[in-house]
């Protein structure tokens, strides 16, 4: 049998949002979970033996199952009215503030690797053509094209690993930009706790930013 983990470990991802979104919540609030193999996901308890505890709260998580939505949601509800758990973590808004806000960062962040890639690549195509055209000066232009070609690929790995998991992998630099502005927006909408209304603002500015670039 599977051994339960910890807030102090990490917690495999679910396929599913909702799910997700569970387990997230739980992790920060200190609970545990322990995987399964059958068609349960696994399981998340408020203690790490639940029958120590009289009527530990603990629920099952589905790999996938009809009324998945409704199950996650019975799921949140019983994570946030807990009354055995140490740690009672974020407010719901600031939890979902957060989320949203680490999502529209890495979008951000992606649409900035796609933009230096371009950048570099362009860069690196110019060099090249003047390379064909100077013979002269083809070893120092090869050179040069080549290290900038080497900044795109690194550009393109840094935006993959940044955009890893969002469902947007193929996306421009300004679709990227546009969802990560309707991120910010809903996390503006939920924000509660101090700090991260600095942060949005900064992500927002950087959204900006990162339009003008886009229009040049």
């Amino acid at each position: 049998m599977a051994t339960w983990l910890s807030s102090a470990h990490a917690w495999p991802t679910h396929p599913e949002t909702q799910w997700r979104d569970v387990m997230r919540e739980a992790h920060a609030r200190g609970w545990f979970f322990r995987p399964f193999s059958d068609h349960a996901f696994g399981k998340i308890s408020c203690a790490e033996k639940p029958d120590s505890l009289d009527s530990a709260c603990a629920t099952k998580i589905y790999s996938s199952a009809t009324g998945s939505e409704t199950y996650a949601k019975r799921a949140l509800t019983l994570i946030r009215t807990c009354p055995h758990s140490s740690e009672q973590g974020p407010e719901p808004d600031d939890h979902e503030a957060a989320r949203l806000l680490k999502d529209a960062e890495r979008l951000l962040e992606g649409a900035t690797s796609l933009l230096s890639r371009a950048t570099a690549s362009l860069g690196s195509d110019e060099l090249l053509e003047q390379a064909s055209r100077c013979a002269d000066d083809a070893d120092t232009l090869l050179a040069e094209a080549e290290v900038l070609e080497l900044e795109a690929n690194r550009m393109a790995d840094r935006a993959s690993a940044a955009l890893a998991g969002t469902g947007l992998e193929e996306s421009t630099p300004s679709q990227l930009v546009i969802a990560a502005e309707e991120t910010l927006s809903r996390a503006d909408q939920v924000v509660a706790a101090e700090g991260l209304a600095q942060r949005i603002e900064r992500a927002q500015d950087r959204c900006a930013a990162l339009k003008l670039r886009l229009r040049s």
